[in-house]
């Protein structure tokens, strides 16, 4: 089985309250991804990682290993396992460290989570809350058109920092 860190998209929803519809948003993390012999997702970690290691240079190894995730296509996790994934090579491994996301505890944790997120935001203005929706498909399309399938790390690195100095730079 092998594994790579991948970008995911998680949805999140709730009953809005005051307008009495379902709604949704978006968050996204960096996971370790882990697939099939024939290179589907079949689980990844229940919660986003961060860089470490025993040493400094582990660390950075980590990081640049982490970078290479901007590289990929996003994965959703509503999509995990892809389709087409052979599930049996999955349930023969014993890994009590990254259990699949599926588990009952994350059920559970983003029940409690999803609550939060509704208190928070059952007051947003539904054109605020319409700009954050298009800000964010647009965010991903960029994401897509821009980074994924970018030939080299250098490259890939280049392009994102670029982007983040452009970004800052436009900041008051």
């Amino acid at each position: 089985m092998s594994w790579n860190y991948r970008i995911v998209r998680q949805k999140h929803t709730w009953f809005d309250e005051r307008s009495h519809v379902e709604r949704a948003s978006y968050k996204y993390g960096i996971y370790e991804a882990f697939y099939d012999s024939e290179g589907h997702v079949g689980a990844i970690t229940c919660d986003p990682v961060g860089p470490s290691g025993d040493t400094v240079q582990e660390l950075r190894h980590a990081w640049v290993m982490m970078a290479e995730a901007f590289g990929q296509p996003i994965l959703d996790d509503e999509m995990i396992p892809e389709p087409g994934c052979k599930q049996d090579e999955f349930n023969a491994v014993e890994d009590h460290e990254h259990e699949p996301i599926a588990s009952d505890l994350y059920e559970d944790i983003w029940e409690e989570e999803n609550e939060e997120w509704a208190e928070d935001n059952n007051t947003v203005d539904e054109n605020v809350r319409l700009a954050w929706e298009q800000d964010r498909l647009a965010q991903e399309q960029i994401h897509q058109q821009e980074f994924v399938g970018v030939p080299t790390l250098n490259a890939l690195i280049e392009k994102i920092s670029a982007e983040y100095l452009a970004q800052h730079e436009q900041e008051p």
